[in-house]
Protein backbone atom coordinates (compact mmCIF):
# COMPACT_ATOMS: atom_id res chain seq x y z
CA UNK A 1 0.00 0.00 0.00
CA UNK A 2 1.03 3.55 -1.08
CA UNK A 3 1.63 6.20 2.36
CA UNK A 4 0.27 9.30 2.23
CA UNK A 5 2.77 11.92 1.88
CA UNK A 6 3.83 15.69 0.81
CA UNK A 7 6.29 17.09 -0.74
CA UNK A 8 7.17 21.10 -1.37
CA UNK A 9 9.25 22.19 -4.26
CA UNK A 10 10.93 25.13 -5.84
CA UNK A 11 11.89 25.29 -9.19
CA UNK A 12 15.26 26.88 -7.75
CA UNK A 13 17.14 27.20 -4.56
CA UNK A 14 17.98 30.80 -4.32
CA UNK A 15 15.89 33.60 -5.57
CA UNK A 16 16.96 37.92 -5.70
CA UNK A 17 14.70 40.19 -4.41
CA UNK A 18 11.34 41.11 -6.48
CA UNK A 19 11.91 38.13 -8.13
CA UNK A 20 9.21 35.43 -9.08
CA UNK A 21 8.79 31.97 -7.28
CA UNK A 22 7.63 29.26 -8.92
CA UNK A 23 7.04 26.13 -7.26
CA UNK A 24 4.86 23.11 -6.61
CA UNK A 25 3.32 20.73 -4.06
CA UNK A 26 2.73 17.05 -4.33
CA UNK A 27 0.58 14.76 -2.98
CA UNK A 28 0.25 11.29 -2.81
CA UNK A 29 -2.59 9.79 -1.49
CA UNK A 30 -2.70 5.98 -0.65
CA UNK A 31 -5.13 5.09 2.06
CA UNK A 32 -8.32 6.78 3.32
CA UNK A 33 -7.86 10.19 4.16
CA UNK A 34 -10.16 13.28 4.97
CA UNK A 35 -8.04 15.75 3.11
CA UNK A 36 -9.60 18.49 0.54
CA UNK A 37 -7.11 20.92 -0.08
CA UNK A 38 -3.76 22.42 0.06
CA UNK A 39 -2.79 25.60 1.88
CA UNK A 40 0.53 27.46 1.63
CA UNK A 41 2.31 29.73 3.73
CA UNK A 42 5.72 31.57 3.08
CA UNK A 43 7.22 33.36 5.96
CA UNK A 44 10.56 35.69 5.91
CA UNK A 45 11.08 36.72 9.10
CA UNK A 46 14.05 38.64 10.82
CA UNK A 47 14.64 38.50 14.57
CA UNK A 48 17.72 40.14 16.06
CA UNK A 49 18.49 40.28 19.84
CA UNK A 50 21.35 42.17 21.30
CA UNK A 51 22.66 41.85 25.60
CA UNK A 52 25.07 43.68 27.21
CA UNK A 53 25.53 44.12 30.84
CA UNK A 54 24.18 47.96 32.61
CA UNK A 55 23.13 48.22 36.01
CA UNK A 56 22.22 43.98 35.51
CA UNK A 57 22.03 42.27 32.09
CA UNK A 58 20.15 44.07 29.32
CA UNK A 59 18.21 42.60 26.56
CA UNK A 60 17.23 44.31 23.07
CA UNK A 61 15.12 42.15 20.80
CA UNK A 62 13.22 43.21 17.27
CA UNK A 63 11.84 41.41 14.87
CA UNK A 64 10.23 42.14 11.12
CA UNK A 65 8.27 40.37 9.34
CA UNK A 66 9.47 40.45 5.64
CA UNK A 67 7.02 38.46 4.06
CA UNK A 68 3.97 36.83 5.81
CA UNK A 69 1.34 35.07 3.60
CA UNK A 70 -0.06 33.00 6.39
CA UNK A 71 -2.41 29.48 5.16
CA UNK A 72 -3.45 30.97 1.54
CA UNK A 73 -5.88 28.37 0.32
CA UNK A 74 -3.93 26.89 -2.77
CA UNK A 75 -6.98 24.09 -3.69
CA UNK A 76 -9.41 23.23 -1.97
CA UNK A 77 -12.69 20.66 -3.21
CA UNK A 78 -15.75 19.67 -1.27
CA UNK A 79 -14.89 15.60 -1.15
CA UNK A 80 -11.66 14.11 0.09
CA UNK A 81 -9.03 13.39 -2.13
CA UNK A 82 -8.95 10.17 -4.10
CA UNK A 83 -6.48 7.67 -4.36
CA UNK A 84 -3.71 8.44 -6.69
CA UNK A 85 -1.21 11.20 -6.89
CA UNK A 86 -1.50 14.81 -7.45
CA UNK A 87 0.53 18.33 -8.53
CA UNK A 88 -0.71 21.74 -7.09
CA UNK A 89 1.78 24.45 -8.70
CA UNK A 90 2.31 27.85 -7.36
CA UNK A 91 3.79 31.27 -7.79
CA UNK A 92 4.81 33.72 -5.42
CA UNK A 93 6.73 36.85 -5.58
CA UNK A 94 9.58 38.30 -3.33
CA UNK A 95 9.10 41.46 -2.48
CA UNK A 96 11.21 44.00 -3.98
CA UNK A 97 12.58 45.28 -0.32
CA UNK A 98 13.17 41.86 0.91
CA UNK A 99 16.92 41.65 2.75
CA UNK A 100 19.15 38.19 1.92
CA UNK A 101 19.01 35.05 4.25
CA UNK A 102 21.17 36.31 7.14
CA UNK A 103 22.80 34.17 10.51
CA UNK A 104 25.23 35.51 12.68
CA UNK A 105 25.98 35.01 16.23
CA UNK A 106 28.65 36.47 18.25
CA UNK A 107 29.68 38.37 21.20
CA UNK A 108 32.33 40.93 22.25
CA UNK A 109 33.76 42.77 25.49
CA UNK A 110 30.58 44.78 25.12
CA UNK A 111 27.69 42.19 24.36
CA UNK A 112 26.56 39.33 22.58
CA UNK A 113 23.73 38.93 19.93
CA UNK A 114 21.79 36.79 17.42
CA UNK A 115 20.25 37.90 14.16
CA UNK A 116 18.63 35.58 12.11
CA UNK A 117 16.86 36.62 8.79
CA UNK A 118 15.60 33.33 6.81
CA UNK A 119 12.87 32.37 4.72
CA UNK A 120 10.51 29.26 4.57
CA UNK A 121 7.55 27.75 2.43
CA UNK A 122 5.29 25.76 3.89
CA UNK A 123 2.07 23.52 3.17
CA UNK A 124 -0.41 21.37 4.49
CA UNK A 125 -3.87 19.47 3.93
CA UNK A 126 -6.50 20.87 4.77
CA UNK A 127 -8.79 18.30 6.64
CA UNK A 128 -5.48 16.46 7.46
CA UNK A 129 -2.60 18.24 9.85
CA UNK A 130 -0.22 15.58 9.50
CA UNK A 131 0.34 16.08 5.76
CA UNK A 132 2.71 18.57 5.39
CA UNK A 133 6.41 19.55 3.88
CA UNK A 134 8.22 22.82 4.42
CA UNK A 135 11.58 24.13 2.15
CA UNK A 136 13.85 27.26 3.13
CA UNK A 137 14.30 29.66 0.50
CA UNK A 138 17.75 31.18 0.05
CA UNK A 139 17.75 34.64 -0.52
CA UNK A 140 20.92 36.56 -2.36
CA UNK A 141 20.49 40.80 -1.92
CA UNK A 142 21.50 41.80 -5.30
CA UNK A 143 19.74 41.51 -8.71
CA UNK A 144 20.48 39.11 -11.55
CA UNK A 145 22.00 41.82 -13.66
CA UNK A 146 24.72 42.10 -10.95
CA UNK A 147 24.89 38.45 -10.52
CA UNK A 148 25.84 37.76 -14.52
CA UNK A 149 27.99 40.75 -14.82
CA UNK A 150 29.75 39.42 -11.26
CA UNK A 151 33.01 38.89 -13.28
CA UNK A 152 33.22 42.68 -13.74
CA UNK A 153 35.11 42.94 -10.62
CA UNK A 154 35.04 45.79 -8.69
CA UNK A 155 38.37 48.17 -8.93
CA UNK A 156 40.01 51.29 -7.13
CA UNK A 157 43.16 53.07 -8.41
CA UNK A 158 45.49 55.64 -7.58
CA UNK A 159 48.90 57.35 -8.65
CA UNK A 160 51.70 58.35 -6.48
CA UNK A 161 53.58 61.59 -7.87
CA UNK A 162 57.72 61.33 -6.85
CA UNK A 163 59.24 64.47 -7.49
CA UNK A 164 62.49 64.59 -8.94
CA UNK A 165 64.90 67.58 -8.71
CA UNK A 166 64.83 70.08 -11.95
CA UNK A 167 63.33 67.15 -13.12
CA UNK A 168 59.83 66.39 -13.98
CA UNK A 169 57.48 64.11 -11.71
CA UNK A 170 57.70 60.68 -11.99
CA UNK A 171 54.54 58.37 -11.13
CA UNK A 172 53.48 55.20 -9.23
CA UNK A 173 50.06 53.53 -10.10
CA UNK A 174 48.62 51.53 -8.17
CA UNK A 175 45.39 49.69 -9.25
CA UNK A 176 43.95 46.62 -7.49
CA UNK A 177 40.84 44.59 -8.91
CA UNK A 178 38.03 42.25 -7.12
CA UNK A 179 38.18 39.20 -9.86
CA UNK A 180 34.22 38.20 -9.10
CA UNK A 181 32.17 40.85 -7.16
CA UNK A 182 30.08 38.57 -5.64
CA UNK A 183 31.35 35.53 -3.65
CA UNK A 184 29.70 32.73 -1.24
CA UNK A 185 30.55 33.31 2.19
CA UNK A 186 33.48 30.48 3.05
CA UNK A 187 34.96 30.55 -0.03
CA UNK A 188 37.65 33.12 -1.14
CA UNK A 189 38.01 36.57 -2.80
CA UNK A 190 40.14 36.83 -5.42
CA UNK A 191 42.21 40.03 -5.63
CA UNK A 192 44.76 41.61 -8.28
CA UNK A 193 46.87 44.15 -7.23
CA UNK A 194 49.35 45.71 -10.39
CA UNK A 195 51.52 48.45 -9.39
CA UNK A 196 53.61 50.18 -12.29
CA UNK A 197 56.63 52.19 -11.30
CA UNK A 198 58.69 54.65 -13.65
CA UNK A 199 60.81 55.76 -10.10
CA UNK A 200 63.60 54.29 -8.75
CA UNK A 201 61.79 53.95 -5.51
CA UNK A 202 60.67 50.61 -4.47
CA UNK A 203 57.96 48.83 -3.03
CA UNK A 204 59.29 46.93 -0.01
CA UNK A 205 55.77 45.39 1.15
CA UNK A 206 52.39 45.19 1.00
CA UNK A 207 49.36 44.33 3.28
CA UNK A 208 45.81 43.79 2.78
CA UNK A 209 42.86 43.47 5.36
CA UNK A 210 39.24 42.39 5.01
CA UNK A 211 37.19 45.14 7.45
CA UNK A 212 33.53 44.49 8.55
CA UNK A 213 31.68 46.87 9.19
CA UNK A 214 28.32 45.32 11.54
CA UNK A 215 25.61 47.49 12.80
CA UNK A 216 22.41 47.00 14.27
CA UNK A 217 19.35 49.48 14.78
CA UNK A 218 16.85 48.31 17.98
CA UNK A 219 13.55 49.79 18.97
CA UNK A 220 13.97 49.79 22.62
CA UNK A 221 13.34 52.89 24.71
CA UNK A 222 13.57 51.19 27.60
CA UNK A 223 17.36 50.93 27.46
CA UNK A 224 17.47 55.13 26.82
CA UNK A 225 19.22 55.74 30.51
CA UNK A 226 21.90 52.74 30.07
CA UNK A 227 23.75 53.20 26.71
CA UNK A 228 26.97 51.66 25.93
CA UNK A 229 29.98 53.53 24.12
CA UNK A 230 28.99 51.44 21.47
CA UNK A 231 25.65 52.79 21.17
CA UNK A 232 24.29 55.85 19.90
CA UNK A 233 20.10 56.92 20.56
CA UNK A 234 19.11 58.55 17.25
CA UNK A 235 15.51 59.22 17.06
CA UNK A 236 13.72 56.29 18.66
CA UNK A 237 16.63 53.94 17.43
CA UNK A 238 19.40 52.78 18.92
CA UNK A 239 22.34 52.22 16.67
CA UNK A 240 24.62 49.43 18.17
CA UNK A 241 28.28 48.75 16.33
CA UNK A 242 28.49 45.53 18.50
CA UNK A 243 32.20 45.25 16.92
CA UNK A 244 33.03 48.67 18.23
CA UNK A 245 34.46 49.90 14.69
CA UNK A 246 35.76 48.20 11.49
CA UNK A 247 36.67 44.47 12.61
CA UNK A 248 39.70 42.94 11.03
CA UNK A 249 38.18 39.67 9.68
CA UNK A 250 41.26 38.57 7.90
CA UNK A 251 45.08 40.55 7.16
CA UNK A 252 48.13 39.26 4.78
CA UNK A 253 51.12 40.96 4.48
CA UNK A 254 53.99 40.19 1.73
CA UNK A 255 57.70 42.07 1.14
CA UNK A 256 59.79 43.05 -1.67
CA UNK A 257 60.73 39.91 -2.84
CA UNK A 258 56.97 39.48 -3.72
CA UNK A 259 56.49 42.98 -5.52
CA UNK A 260 59.35 45.30 -7.03
CA UNK A 261 59.60 47.88 -10.25
CA UNK A 262 56.91 47.29 -12.70
CA UNK A 263 55.04 44.24 -11.32
CA UNK A 264 51.72 42.54 -9.99
CA UNK A 265 50.11 39.46 -7.96
CA UNK A 266 47.09 37.97 -9.50
CA UNK A 267 44.33 35.23 -7.60
CA UNK A 268 45.36 36.31 -4.24
CA UNK A 269 43.50 34.81 -2.01
CA UNK A 270 41.11 36.15 1.26
CA UNK A 271 38.90 33.55 2.82
CA UNK A 272 35.96 34.39 3.84
CA UNK A 273 35.74 31.99 7.13
CA UNK A 274 37.15 33.53 10.37
CA UNK A 275 38.26 31.74 13.58
CA UNK A 276 35.84 32.36 16.67
CA UNK A 277 35.86 29.85 19.76
CA UNK A 278 38.54 28.18 18.33
CA UNK A 279 37.25 26.77 15.37
CA UNK A 280 37.07 28.15 11.60
CA UNK A 281 33.35 29.60 10.28
CA UNK A 282 31.86 31.18 7.94
CA UNK A 283 32.14 34.76 7.93
CA UNK A 284 28.29 36.64 8.09
CA UNK A 285 26.81 37.72 4.41
CA UNK A 286 26.44 41.00 3.56
CA UNK A 287 22.70 42.31 4.02
CA UNK A 288 20.88 45.79 4.08
CA UNK A 289 17.82 44.80 6.57
CA UNK A 290 15.63 46.58 8.87
CA UNK A 291 17.45 45.91 12.08
CA UNK A 292 21.19 44.66 10.30
CA UNK A 293 23.59 45.83 8.34
CA UNK A 294 26.47 44.15 7.68
CA UNK A 295 28.97 44.81 4.71
CA UNK A 296 32.79 44.27 3.69
CA UNK A 297 35.80 46.35 2.54
CA UNK A 298 39.57 45.54 1.83
CA UNK A 299 42.24 48.03 2.99
CA UNK A 300 44.81 47.54 0.74
CA UNK A 301 48.67 49.50 1.50
CA UNK A 302 51.70 49.58 -0.53
CA UNK A 303 55.00 50.70 1.36
CA UNK A 304 57.67 52.32 -0.61
CA UNK A 305 61.43 52.36 0.23
CA UNK A 306 60.91 56.61 0.94
CA UNK A 307 58.68 54.81 3.72
CA UNK A 308 55.62 56.25 2.11
CA UNK A 309 52.46 53.89 2.56
CA UNK A 310 49.68 54.26 0.17
CA UNK A 311 46.69 52.64 0.91
CA UNK A 312 43.37 52.13 -1.10
CA UNK A 313 39.77 50.90 0.20
CA UNK A 314 38.22 48.97 -2.21
CA UNK A 315 34.32 47.86 -1.33
CA UNK A 316 32.95 44.29 -1.52
CA UNK A 317 30.10 44.66 -3.38
CA UNK A 318 28.94 40.98 -1.65
CA UNK A 319 29.56 38.07 0.26
CA UNK A 320 26.59 36.07 -0.39
CA UNK A 321 24.88 33.56 2.15
CA UNK A 322 25.23 29.89 1.46
CA UNK A 323 23.71 28.16 -1.74
CA UNK A 324 20.41 26.36 -0.64
CA UNK A 325 22.19 22.90 -0.33
CA UNK A 326 18.93 20.67 0.48
CA UNK A 327 17.42 21.73 -2.11
CA UNK A 328 20.63 20.70 -4.56
CA UNK A 329 20.16 17.57 -2.74
CA UNK A 330 16.73 16.59 -2.73
CA UNK A 331 16.22 13.08 -4.97
CA UNK A 332 12.27 13.41 -5.78
CA UNK A 333 10.29 9.69 -5.73
CA UNK A 334 9.22 8.32 -8.60
CA UNK A 335 5.56 8.89 -8.63
CA UNK A 336 6.24 12.76 -8.48
CA UNK A 337 6.75 12.37 -12.47
CA UNK A 338 3.22 10.75 -12.98
CA UNK A 339 0.90 13.24 -10.74
CA UNK A 340 -1.76 14.78 -11.65
CA UNK A 341 -2.08 18.81 -12.26
CA UNK A 342 -4.80 20.40 -10.05
CA UNK A 343 -5.18 24.16 -10.65
CA UNK A 344 -7.83 26.13 -8.77
CA UNK A 345 -8.76 30.11 -8.93
CA UNK A 346 -6.23 30.77 -6.05
CA UNK A 347 -4.19 34.26 -6.92
CA UNK A 348 -1.26 31.93 -5.61
CA UNK A 349 -2.28 29.02 -8.42
CA UNK A 350 -0.51 29.34 -11.59
CA UNK A 351 -2.19 29.57 -15.51
CA UNK A 352 -2.39 26.45 -17.56
CA UNK A 353 -0.42 27.79 -20.41
CA UNK A 354 2.41 28.92 -17.88
CA UNK A 355 3.38 24.99 -16.60
CA UNK A 356 4.95 24.17 -20.62
CA UNK A 357 7.47 26.97 -20.18
CA UNK A 358 10.55 27.63 -18.75
CA UNK A 359 9.03 28.71 -15.46
CA UNK A 360 8.65 25.13 -14.42
CA UNK A 361 10.79 23.42 -16.26
CA UNK A 362 12.92 22.75 -12.97
CA UNK A 363 9.89 21.18 -11.55
CA UNK A 364 9.29 17.24 -11.71
CA UNK A 365 6.07 16.59 -14.28
CA UNK A 366 6.54 19.78 -15.96
CA UNK A 367 8.08 20.12 -19.86
CA UNK A 368 8.54 22.91 -22.21
CA UNK A 369 6.75 22.44 -25.51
Amino acid sequence: MMNNEMFLRTSKGEYTPGSIINGAVYLQIGSPTEAYGVRISFKGLEKCTYEYDCDGRKSMKNETAHVDIHEAVLYSQEESFQFGCYVFPFQLELPQDAPGSFQYIGSSMKGSWTVDISYKLHAHAEGADALQASQAVVVFQTDEQALAERSFGCAKETTVEVSRFLFSNKIIHITTRLLDNFVETGANLQLRLIVTNETRIKVTGFSIKLLRYFRLFLKDMSVKGCLLDNMELVEDLCHVAPEAGPHVVFKMAGSDSLMMGNAGLDRLQIPLREGLCGQSVDVAPSVSAKHTNNRYELEVSITFSNNHTESLMLPVPGVLPRKNKRWSKWKPPEWVYNAETKLSTSPFSVPHQLLRTEAFAGLPSFHIL
